[in-house]
């Protein structure tokens, strides 16, 4: 459209999906010194980590966004939990489900699920990668999940806080209920972005 000079450069339409390379990082949670800056994207992860937080990786195929984001977890020496997106994972792709053993059936926990759990005892990365080849309503489970809780909130939900902090809370299609404390699991998304990839969702503001 912009060729054909039926679209001005500097319109917004024009811009809603600019360029962008791996030094494009936001950070939704992140200590109040870190400028992302003036240090490189593997060094501002190792930051995050450390505090807790989460983290938004955007730029093209080949940028190494996920083979930063894992380098930056061995870098911390944390457990790692990763979800590939893709289109068709199902609820037991993100929880966990029930499946056979022997004369009976058990709960396997999913990525979710595994990474709260390793939360409770340790700092934890959940990798998502390539966020945008979820279903839509996959991604309203991470909204849902990056809610966090007071002490004091989780007393009256009758769950137990594990530290003096805010937590994040899964709950799980069983009725069980997961508190992690946001310090001990940071979340860290990569993303291509843009009409040329193949995706099932745009990104919102």
């Amino acid at each position: 459209a912009v060729k054909e000079g039926r679209l001005d450069d500097s319109d917004d339409t024009a811009m809603a999906y600019p360029a962008m390379s791996l030094e494009t990082l936001y950070a939704q949670t992140a200590p109040q010194d870190l400028d992302a800056s003036e240090l490189n994207v593997k060094e501002t992860l190792v930051d995050l980590i450390h505090e807790g937080g989460t983290a938004l990786l955007l730029g093209p195929t080949g940028t190494l966004k996920t083979e930063t984001a894992k380098a930056a977890c061995l870098e911390s020496k944390v457990a790692l939990v990763v979800i590939k997106g893709r289109v068709g994972l199902e609820d037991r792709d993100f929880y966990g489900g029930v499946y056979p053993l022997g004369k009976s059936v058990k709960f396997v926990d999913g990525p979710f699920t595994r990474a709260f759990r390793s939360a409770q005892e340790q700092k934890t990365v959940l990798l998502v990668d390539e966020l945008l080849r979820l279903e839509p309503h996959y991604l309203n489970a991470f909204i849902g999940v990056l809610d966090s809780y007071s002490p004091q909130e989780l007393c009256a939900m009758h769950l137990k806080p594990l530290a003096d902090e805010r937590h994040y809370l899964l709950e799980l299609p069983t009725g069980e209920s997961i508190a992690a404390p946001c310090s001990q699991l940071s979340v860290i998304v990569t993303s291509n972005l843009g009409s040329d990839y193949l995706q099932a969702q745009t990104m919102d503001a």
